[in-house]
């Protein structure tokens, strides 16, 4: 039924599933559960399809087990009070499954979730290498006996989590499986190909749109609008649009999710007239509902670049907070906050919460650090200022040395200053002078670029060090990458006050 979306129905595949599934196919009970979860026209039911992935992998399935696993993982879940374990018992099960998969049963598919790094996994990066290989050389062997799925798997598998890949045998694996029709395969070798291989570009893609994808008509939709290619009817691409666009819709309409992105991507082209383009929004954002978060993403990319009457600024950001709260962490303000990746700032910090300057900590060990220039070792009523809650620690204490000095409540940062705040979702800063004189002052549009930002900052106009004033509003991992970047840039900083609102 998947390869003729617009002849299925979620409904119907379903039904079809659930009796596999309770014929002992395991597959089927994946496929089942990722209905019940992601298909828009299905009621969401996250408990039967738990249920139909631990059945999954009581069937031997190793993807039911890491689907099964995965749901004490769920990102959502975990934001809400649960805590990550150390191991989980379906996912050693999925482990263990997929690498018998791969060794008795050459299975390219068990190799390849042998070599994915999970927690709990005792499996050494040598052994995930050597499993990733495996899985490259059966899925290429599969792919060249015919079989059609296997030729994308390969060729992911081949270029590795970085892509960095041996890039003339990935080419020859998504030749080998376009031959064959694995239209993702010819979609993949014509992004693939320079600019200067134009004619060739377009063959694969309307060889590909031919065959049923969605994303190749669409794009050839825009050539032919644009002029890029010659137009293949007289409706300037309207046609081929209107087929990428009915096939990506009823694809997402079987929780498909790739479709559901091509779908949402189409948006930001024009094609679409503004009523149909808001019921097309609607749709997707029913989708994003479902805890898809590239689709809340792309959704949010294509409003934001799309035509004006699609520009809901206020949308655009709820979708992006969603996604970013769904797992997916290049939506968030600060991605590598969200990564765990945290840039020390080597500057005092003084806390308007609790009147404490914090000495930055040292590349030394704790043990070594000694205490000068009026500090102290910091008590344990001192350290217990650093939590948030017992247990949580603050943002910035991952800066914080054991050196501490009170500071007297009500003190303001020295001038020159630079000041930190948010306005929205864009970051602002301004240096001023002694008389409160604007010396620079930008606003960031993307946050999550002021790690690596340059701006062309004049901190050179402050005349030496400035004290940092950070709103209340800025979240402090943003303000360290910013700061970092900063003082590399030039900039000299006494203290870094934080805590306490510029109103």
């Amino acid at each position: 039924m998947h390869a003729s979306p617009l002849e299925a129905s979620a409904e119907r595949l379903s039904e079809v599933l659930g009796a596999a599934c309770d014929a002992g196919h395991g597959p089927s009970c994946i496929e089942r559960a990722q209905l019940l979860l992601y298909a828009p026209g299905l009621a969401r039911d996250e408990q039967r399809a738990h249920e139909l992935a631990e059945r999954a992998c009581a069937l031997r399935d190793p993807v039911g087990c890491l689907t099964a696993g995965r749901h004490e993982l769920d990102p959502t879940r975990l934001a809400h009070g649960s805590t990550a374990p150390e191991a989980v018992p379906s996912i050693e099960r999925a482990l263990q499954l997929a690498r018998e998969a791969c060794e008795k049963q050459n299975s390219g598919k068990g190799c390849a979730l042998a070599s994915m790094p999970m927690p709990g996994s005792r499996i050494s990066e040598a052994e995930r290498a050597r499993y990733g290989e495996r899985a490259a050389t059966l899925l290429e062997a599969a792919c060249k006996a015919g079989e059609i799925p296997a030729c994308m798997q390969a060729a992911l598998q081949v270029a590795g989590a970085r892509g960095d890949g041996d890039p003339v045998r990935i080419k020859a694996i998504l030749e080998d499986g376009c031959a064959i029709g694995a239209v993702e395969a010819c979609v993949q070798l014509a992004v693939n190909l320079p600019k200067g291989q134009a004619a060739l570009k377009e063959t694969l893609y309307r060889r590909a749109c031919d065959k049923g994808s969605d994303e190749a008509c669409i794009i050839l939709a825009r050539a032919e609008r644009d002029g890029i290619v010659a137009a293949s009817d007289p409706s300037g691409g309207k046609a081929l649009f209107e087929k990428g666009a009915s096939l990506a819709k009823a694809r997402c309409d079987l929780a498909l999710d790739r479709s559901c992105s091509v779908l949402a991507k189409s948006l930001a082209l024009g094609f679409f007239a503004d009523e149909r383009a808001i019921q097309t929004i609607t749709y997707l954002r029913g989708v994003c509902d479902r805890r898809s978060p590239m689709v809340c993403n792309d959704l949010a990319e294509a409003m934001s670049e799309g035509p004006e009457a699609i520009r809901d600024r206020a949308l655009i950001e709820r979708l992006k907070a969603q996604s970013c709260d769904f797992g997916y962490p290049f939506a968030c303000p600060d991605p590598m906050a969200k990564l765990g990746i945290y840039v020390p700032v080597p500057a005092p910090i003084v806390d308007r919460v609790s009147w404490l300057e914090w000495a930055p900590r040292s590349a030394e060990p704790k043990a070594a650090q000694a205490c000068g220039d009026g500090f102290h070792e910091a008590t344990p009523a001192e350290v217990a200022t650093l939590l948030a809650s017992p247990g949580v620690e603050r943002p910035f204490a991952k800066n914080a040395s054991p050196c501490v000095r009170p500071v007297k409540k009500g003190t303001r940062p020295q001038r020159p200053v630079l000041t930190l705040a948010m306005s929205g979702a864009n970051l602002d800063y301004a240096l001023r002078d002694a008389k409160n004189k604007v010396l620079d002052a930008a606003t960031i549009v993307r946050p999550s670029e002021a790690g690596t930002w340059a701006g062309g900052w004049k901190f050179e106009r402050a005349g030496g060090p400035v004290d940092v004033d950070v709103d209340a509003s800025v979240d402090w991992a943003l303000a360290s990458r910013f700061l970092r970047e900063a003082i590399r840039a030039g900039l000299g900083v006494n203290r870094v006050w934080i805590e306490a609102s510029q109103k």
